[in-house]
């Protein structure tokens, strides 16, 4: 509220709008329901010692219980505790429906774990994890608690990792390649069907994991001295479908501008490029290090046009960082004496000054030349 108050005072400093309107308009915001993460971290908490009760008390009889009972309670609480989610869908009071899908969602994990040690099935972990993944998905899908889809969507790319890791033997390890473009599928799909606003700020976090861990791997395999000459052919089909997919989805999403699309386009574009370069030398950790921060601020200019500030803001401090580091590789051995010490500590105090002052002013200049 605070921050909407010196708002508030600045629009009618300016006559933009009058007293009366600011008055209305900050009734309106006292009087809005809001998410509390007090009350849904303790809800949260109190969801899970409840659930570690229940687990103790049948654990402490648990050879005592026969199996037809085990299954039959499980899947009654679930459906009970899916019954109870359903009734307060859409209520005036959304934390009760999102406490009772995170129950939801811990119970479905918990059946899985108990089908499994019944009938001994012998499975991998990422598969359970998948397997709940994909149970829990639609409700993760309507629930506006981010925790909720947090930890679907991170399982569900996840267990997809380990799944496409334990198909494709051969140069595996280069799976890591496909996170950002698995996660982007995931933002960029949740938000072209219009998902909660919890499960598309869940896929926008995974995606900005996705994409340093994307990056950080075409710069670790690009240098790399062992990489390999042919990796495998289906890990590049499924590479380029992921691309493709990407782009339909963008181009035919009409809340894009034609300047978004054209950027998304040169961003999947050039990692698929760099992502099969190989320059196992100095200059080559050079090159990688500026097509890393090309891409960094195609992606800047992206959260740029769509006013999406703080996105924006931490592009600018990974472009930082990346620079820094480039700075480091420049010194090499001068890096670990006084002098660089002293260098390094000076450039690090002056981005960060830098970043504090004119973050602002640097965000309304990448939002006018992006329009």
């Amino acid at each position: 509220m605070a921050n909407l108050n010196k708002q508030l005072r600045e629009w009618a400093d300016k006559g933009l709008i009058n007293e009366e309107q600011s008055a209305r308009i900050l009734s309106y915001e006292a009087n809005k329901p809001k998410a509390s993460w007090f009350m849904y971290g303790m809800l949260t908490l109190g969801v899970t010692v409840v659930g570690l009760g229940v687990i103790s008390l049948i654990a402490a009889n648990w050879h005592q219980i026969p199996n037809g009972i085990k299954l039959g309670g499980a899947f009654l609480l679930l459906m009970l505790i899916g019954a109870f989610a359903y009734k307060n869908h859409g209520s005036e009071k959304p934390i009760i429906y999102d406490a009772s899908i995170l129950a939801l969602q811990m119970m479905s994990l918990a059946t899985i774990g108990l089908i499994a040690q019944i009938y001994h099935t012998g499975g991998k972990p990422y598969q359970a994890i998948l397997l709940w993944s994909l149970m829990i998905f639609p409700a993760a899908l309507t629930t506006n608690f981010m925790f909720v889809p947090f930890i679907c969507a991170g399982g569900l790319l996840g267990s997809l990792m380990f799944f496409l890791d334990d198909v494709m033997t051969r140069t595996s390890e280069y799976i890591i390649l496909l996170a950002p473009l698995m996660a982007a599928f995931l933002a960029i799909s949740a938000r072209f069907l219009r998902t909660s606003e919890g499960f598309l700020k869940a896929c926008q976090v995974w995606l900005f994991v996705g994409v340093c861990i994307g990056l950080a791997a075409v710069e670790f395999f690009g240098v790399s001295r062992y990489k390999p000459t042919a990796i495998s052919s289906s890990l590049f089909q499924l590479f380029y479908l992921l691309s493709i997919l990407i782009l339909a989805i963008t181009w035919a999403n009409k809340n894009y501008s034609n300047l978004q699309k054209i950027l998304v386009t040169a961003i999947i574009c050039i990692y698929g490029f760099v992502s099969q370069l190989n320059v196992p030398s100095a200059k080559g950790e050079i090159l990688f290090a500026f097509i890393t921060l090309a891409q960094l601020a195609l992606i800047g200019a992206f959260f740029a046009s769509e006013k999406a500030r703080r996105r924006f803001n931490f592009v600018l401090i990974l472009m930082g960082l990346r620079f820094f580091a480039l700075f480091i590789q420049a010194l090499q051995g001068l890096a670990v004496t006084g002098l660089g010490l002293i260098l390094s500590g000076a450039i690090l105090i002056g981005l960060a000054t830098v970043w504090q002052k004119h973050r602002n002013k640097i965000a309304q200049w990448a939002e006018r030349i992006t329009q």
